[in-house]
């Protein structure tokens, strides 16, 4: 309102400011119109703007609501997808676990069997104790009181082994239990799935597993609870046993102090005496007790007896076969008796020393063993010794039958005692012949060890004559068994180092060439030592009195403490342990030896050209046998297998950096082994030393030289240095020689003269690669290089020896 008063005061003082005027007022107008139409429109658009934020809003919401239900219903379902897993896994491994405890329930503990096992120990303790404990008897007779103490020891070790399989099936038993109880009291087993498909099969499977697993609760809880009975019934049974066997003992000290009380009888004859008849039935009878538990209990070493036995027998026909195959058996020299009878030198051999491993046999099974022994020797001797010793042979062996009868019969008699007598004087008498006469036979190691054997018997029969007439029955029982089973053991013991030293000697032969066996003296009466002597006396009183009171009080000490379990850190272990891991490592090495001396052909001088089938692959059986013998050890010893592979990773670390040379000769050992490169037999050069391979060894080989010595190399170097195997693929070797005759002469007649000697020498193979050539004519000669073949590399230098002594003959007679 301003503007215009002051325009129109402007545009009055000139009228050509009035077009001026007019153009402004238009401007202002047009300005103002637009001005107002912009206001107007900008108002709308702000009413619309404010309209769609409010719809994005609630879209926004709307958006973010349905997302957060989505992902609340997504979660849900995950969760039971996961659960409803998870439930069936359970589910799963819960019948898993019933049918493995139904399967223990059905092939577990026989209740019904272990029961009557049961009853029947029983009867048989208490039929044992007959005259002992129950109405006890004061005819109480050694031999009686060791027998049942065996046969109580043998009924305790029975029950011990039962109880340990009942203790295995309870703790069993309450595995499973205690895992159905974790897997059923997790509480996620029993939330229904939401789906109602899920839900129908949750049902189903949870109403079946909780019928199979309420039936199987049940059954293990009655299975338990039988098991727990038959455990006391166990245990009351193994304490009488134990309570018996303390009672037996002090009635064996009792009679033991007697035996040193010269002037004391030890048998009350004022009771009734026993028929011969019923001592025999009573006797046998609980001596086949003795016998049969004995075979359940400690079956497993009987039967690695047998098998060593077995394995003798074919060692010693493999032996024969070796003989035979080389043309030595005819003209050997040597006695023949292992041979001819293996089977009954094997028995002698293993019986004989195998009694030393088992743990404290019964009479009647030491018995057992000495007179099959005994009849496997008479067929060595029949033909090994002269007719007299023989006929000795077979006299001791009667008496020793008749001493074993006695020996078994366990109840006193009237009757015994006077067949004591009889075998005192007998035996007395016998022995006084066999003193006189054995003077002419001679004092070989035999005629030694069998001439003490009857000092004892004579010795020991007086002393037995001498307490039958002092009413100590016991004690001349005791002396005069003793009497005769020390000339039968002295027999056995004696021939077993004879028999173990034929093999050792016909197996070492056997391993020689023909030159180094002119050189050997096959000597069957070898020199004995003390020692040898010291030996059979230890082994004679081991096996007559091992079973007595006072050996057992004795040796009870010393297996106390190689039993008792001994503490080094955090190992524990036994002498017993480390005994029978070094045992079973010797005899992995032994076995090894001894499938290497039967596998491979003996070093004859080879006329067919055979040669050994196994050769290298030697190798690889030790290696296998050792590695066997070595985890077989560990394992028998109890050595905890973390532990040994913590010290293998200490040994690898230094053997990483000290032993380096050593790892790398066993591996080229092994080498060896695979590739075959060379092989036994084979003749070799290697590092200027020339022979043939005498064997392959883990570590290092050893070649046999043509001037006789033997050289040790390392494996490492058999391969790195240039090996020549002259015999790799065949035994065949060509001889090349220079041959120079003089100028003129009539080369047509020499190349006759040779042919005809190469064709005449039948050592010589007929191939067309045997050849004479001319090689060179120099001013005076003209040189030949004659070229044929032989069988044979050992038969080389001895055939080209002979083609030039021919050649020397016959250029002589030709004048060439």
């Amino acid at each position: 309102m301003k503007l215009i008063p002051f325009l129109l005061k402007y545009c009055t003082k000139s009228v050509s400011n009035l077009f001026v005027l007019l153009f402004l007022i238009v401007s202002a107008i047009s300005t103002a119109q637009n001005k107002a139409i912009k206001d107007t429109t900008s108002a709308k658009e702000d009413t619309l703007g404010k309209k769609d934020k409010n719809s994005l809003a609630v879209l926004d919401n709307y958006i973010a609501k349905m997302a957060t239900e989505e992902l609340k219903e997504g979660k849900l379902q995950l969760n039971n997808n996961r659960i409803t897993q998870w439930q069936n896994n359970n589910f799963n491994l819960i019948i898993s676990e019933i049918q493995k405890a139904n399967f223990l329930l059905k092939e577990g503990v026989d209740y019904k069997n272990f029961t009557a096992e049961l009853d029947l120990l029983i009867k048989l303790k208490d039929d044992s104790l007959e005259g002992i404990t129950n109405k006890r008897d004061k005819k109480q007779t050694i031999r009686n009181l060791s027998t049942t103490y065996l046969l109580l020891q043998e009924l305790s070790k029975r029950t011990d082994e039962r109880l340990i399989v009942i203790d295995e099936s309870n703790q069993s038993l309450s595995t499973f239990q205690r895992r159905l109880d974790s897997l059923t009291s997790n509480k996620k087993l029993y939330i229904v799935p939401l789906d109602s498909i899920s839900k129908i099969n949750y049902y189903q499977r949870f109403v079946f597993m909780s019928k199979d697993l309420k039936s199987v609760t049940v059954n293990i809880k009655n299975a338990q609870d039988s098991i727990q009975k038959l455990q006391v019934m166990g245990n009351l049974f193994k304490y009488s046993l134990k309570k018996d066997i303390a009672y037996i003992n002090s009635e064996r000290k009792a009679i033991y102090d007697n035996i040193k009380d010269f002037n004391k009888a030890n048998i009350d004859k004022n009771h009734k005496d026993i028929s011969f008849q019923e001592n025999i039935s009573y006797s046998f009878g609980k001596g086949m007790l003795v016998l049969i538990y004995y075979y359940v209990n400690y079956s497993h070493n009987i039967i690695i007896m047998m098998l060593f036995v077995i394995a003798l027998i074919v060692f010693l026909k493999v032996l024969k076969r070796k003989y035979i195959d080389t043309n030595l058996y005819n003209d050997l020299q040597y006695p023949k008796q292992l041979f001819e009878h293996p089977v009954a030198a094997s028995l002698v051999i293993v019986f004989t020393i195998y009694q030393f491993i088992l743990q404290l046999p019964p009479f009647i099974f030491s018995s057992f063993l000495w007179m099959i022994s005994a009849f496997a020797l008479t067929f060595l001797l029949r033909k090994s010794v002269s007719k007299y010793w023989f006929r000795v042979w077979l006299v001791i062996l009667l008496f020793a039958i008749v001493a074993v009868f006695d020996n078994l019969l366990l109840r006193y008699s009237v009757a015994e005692e006077n067949f004591i007598v009889f075998m005192n004087i007998s035996g007395f008498i016998l022995g006084l012949f066999l003193l006189i006469n054995s003077r002419e036979q001679g004092r070989s190691f035999v005629e030694k060890t069998i001439f003490a054997s009857v000092i004892v018997l004579i010795i020991f029969e007086i002393i037995s004559f001498y307490y039958i007439l002092t009413d100590q029955y016991n004690n001349a029982k005791m002396f005069m068994t003793n009497g005769f089973f020390t000339v039968i053991i002295a027999y056995l013991m004696v021939w077993t180092y004879y028999l173990i030293g034929d093999i050792k000697i016909l197996s070492y032969y056997l391993k020689e060439t023909d030159k180094e066996r002119e050189n050997l003296v096959l000597n069957p009466n070898k020199k004995t030592g003390v020692l040898t002597y010291v030996l059979l006396f230890v082994g004679w009183f081991i096996l007559t009195s091992r079973n007595s009171y006072s050996f057992q009080t004795f040796t009870a000490p010393l297996k106390k403490a190689f039993y008792k379990p001994q503490t080094f850190g955090e190992f524990t272990f036994t002498y017993e342990n480390i005994f029978v891991f070094f045992i079973v490592l010797f005899i992995s090495g032994f076995l090894s030896s001894i499938v290497s001396f039967l596998t491979t052909e003996t070093r004859t001088a080879i006329k067919n050209n055979r040669k050994s089938g196994v050769g290298s692959w030697l190798l690889l059986i030790k290696i296998a046998i050792i590695s066997l013998g070595i985890v077989i050890a560990f394992a028998s010893a109890g050595f905890p297998i973390d532990k040994l592979a913590l010290v293998l990773s200490a040994l690898g670390v230094g053997i990483g950096f000290g032993l380096q040379t050593v790892i790398n000769d066993l591996v080229s050992g092994l080498i060896i082994a695979f590739e075959k490169p060379v092989n036994l037999d084979d003749v070799v050069e290697v590092g200027g030393q020339s022979g043939k391979m005498k064997s392959i060894g883990i570590r290092s080989s050893v070649i046999s030289t043509w001037q006789g010595s033997d050289v040790i190399i390392p494996n490492g170097n058999l391969l790195n240095n240039n090996l020549i195997n002259w015999t790799l693929g065949k035994s065949r070797r060509r001889i090349d020689f220079n041959l120079s005759v003089s100028k003129g002469t009539d080369l047509s007649l020499v190349d006759q003269v040779l042919n005809d000697i190469l064709d005449n020498n039948d050592q010589i193979l007929k191939t067309s690669h045997n050849s004479i050539q001319v090689i060179n004519f120099n001013e005076s000669t003209i040189d030949f290089v004659v070229k044929f073949w032989v069988e044979h590399f050992e038969i080389a230098m001895e055939v080209k020896s002979d083609v030039l002594k021919a050649i020397d003959i016959k250029f002589k007679e030709y004048k060439i």
